[in-house]
């Protein structure tokens, strides 16, 4: 039965990137995994903020930093 903790932590796992192929999710269950898990969507969001602003197009006169 699918609660909506599972189905957040189904959500998660989607979004993040992860390879588990057919075993069941794991579950956070201490504070260490947390701020692992934590760090890895910091990292993340750098990447993705990188990303956008190197990909801002090439007509801009910006400073991709602004």
């Amino acid at each position: 039965f699918f609660c909506y903790r599972s189905i957040s932590l189904f959500i998660y796992f989607r979004l993040v990137p992860y390879e588990f192929g057919r075993n069941t999710l794991p579950i956070i269950k201490t504070i260490q995994q947390l701020k692992h898990e934590i760090e890895l969507l910091e990292a993340l969001h750098a990447v993705k903020i990188t990303f956008t602003t190197s990909h801002t197009g090439t007509n801009t006169r910006l400073n991709p930093i602004d």
